[in-house]
C-alpha cells in the first residue's frame, strides 16, 4: 500500500539514524528545515523553512510533554492517525520554535516516556510511524 503521510524534520547530523527510519517507513515526500539536502537520506527532499511551505493537509507536531515551547497535547496511544498528514519532527539541537509553524494549524502530540528526558527526533518518528502502521494506517 502507498504511503498517504509525509515526513518533515530537521536532519542535522544524524544522517544515519534518518536512513535507517526511511528504509523501513517510507513517507510519500520528506521536507528538510535547515538541511543539507545533498547528504542522504535527504537526496530528493525539500528544502522548507517554515510549516507554511508544507502541503495543505493536516499537520501533527511531535513535541515533548514537558517542551520549552510548544507542548505535546494528546499521547501517541490515544492520538487517531488521519487518513493523510505531514508529520513533524523538531531539531534534536535546538528547540522547536513557533516561528517553524507559522499560522498553520496543528495537532500536538507526544510519546509518553519514562523519564522526563526528550527524545531523539528519528527515535520519535520510527515510534511513530511504527504506531500508525499497528493501527491500520
Amino acid at each position: 500500500m502507498a504511503a498517504t503521510y509525509d515526513i518533515a524534520c530537521f536532519p542535522g547530523t544524524m544522517e544515519n539514524q534518518w536512513a535507517y527510519v526511511l528504509l523501513h517507513f517510507t513517507p510519500r515526500h520528506v521536507y528538510a528545515f535547515d538541511g543539507e539536502l545533498w547528504s542522504k537520506p535527504f537526496v530528493g527532499a525539500s528544502a522548507v523553512l517554515s510549516a507554511e511551505e508544507l502541503p495543505q493537509i493536516p499537520i501533527v507536531v511531535l513535541a515533548p510533554l514537558n517542551g520549552d515551547n510548544v507542548q505535546g497535547a494528546i499521547s501517541l496511544d490515544e492520538f487517531g492517525h488521519p487518513a493523510e498528514c505531514v508529520y513533524l519532527f523538531g531539531p534534536d539541537d535546538e528547540l522547536l520554535m513557533p516561528a517553524h509553524l507559522g499560522s498553520r494549524e496543528y495537532s500536538r502530540v507526544y510519546i509518553k516516556t519514562d523519564t522526563t528526558d526528550q527524545m531523539w527526533s528519528w527515535v520519535a518518528a520510527a515510534v511513530t510511524l511504527f504506531d500508525r502502521r499497528s493501527k491500520g494506517g
